[in-house]
């Protein structure tokens, strides 16, 4: 599954604007494989809530949040994002895969 993440990651850098990506495995805590173009890091925290799995991603140096992703068990999905970001949820798949985007105005 790993390698199949690092294509996901690897496919982000031919997207115009992109300024980074992660991809995890649902259901679990990481690891969170990513790339970003500008250098920043990124860390996967949150788990099991009980009514939820919890995704929260974090900037390594400063512990800013990114994005949180809450995944219902009925299928509802609850996001908060912080930074311009384009999110998929493949459950067939099982991975989270969040896209920094470049703002352009």
């Amino acid at each position: 599954m790993k390698t199949a993440l690092g294509r996901l990651v690897a496919e982000a850098r031919k997207i115009p604007g992109c300024l980074g990506r992660m991809v995890c495995e649902l259901g679990t805590n990481g690891p969170l494989v990513q790339w970003n173009a500008d250098g920043r890091e990124f860390e996967l925290l949150g788990g099991d809530k009980g009514s939820c799995w919890r995704y929260i991603i974090v900037t390594n140096q400063t512990e800013r949040i990114l994005v949180q992703v809450d995944l219902h068990g009925d299928g509802d999905i609850r996001v908060q994002a912080f930074e311009p970001v384009s999110i998929q949820v493949s459950e067939a798949d099982g991975i989270l895969c969040v896209t920094r985007l470049q703002v352009t105005r």
